[in-house]
């Protein structure tokens, strides 16, 4: 990892030579490069409900799995019915924990079975992140 990478303007991460510094609340978490697992997944007809319900349940798990920082779900606004989930995990013993979750695979097989047409995992370490924020307007 480069020395004096960016830092995050908000607060929220630092980026150093050490790794990424995840502050939430008045707890600091420092962490080598973040993992990011990408899922790239579409929804059979008339399943959209399942697919919602079926994140909800399984988001209080995952909040008790050490290491898990945080997901974002989209809509892919080019595709329609393409969705794209990523969460971002302190490493890849944290991630692989969660693949090894009961309740995640449970949710697995359902989602095969019964909600998902299909899926495509990919998995990436975050070694950078930049953030920039415009100036405030000057008031003349």
């Amino acid at each position: 990892m480069k020395k004096n990478a960016a830092r995050k303007i908000l607060g929220i991460t630092a980026l150093t030579d050490r790794g990424l510094t995840y502050t939430i609340g008045d707890v600091a978490l420092e962490v080598g490069a973040v993992i990011a697992c990408i899922i790239e997944f579409g929804v059979k007809e008339g399943r959209d409900d399942d697919r919602k319900r079926l994140p909800t349940e399984l988001f209080v798990e995952i909040k008790t799995v050490p290491g898990f920082l945080s997901k974002e779900t989209f809509d892919d606004v080019d595709r329609p019915g393409r969705r794209i989930t990523i969460s971002y995990w302190a490493d890849m013993d944290a991630l692989r924990n969660w693949m090894r979750n009961a309740a995640h695979v449970r949710a697995i097989g359902l989602g095969r079975r019964e909600i998902f047409s299909h899926y495509n995992i990919k998995i990436a370490a975050m070694e950078r992140e930049t953030d920039w924020v415009a100036p405030a307007p000057s008031m003349a």
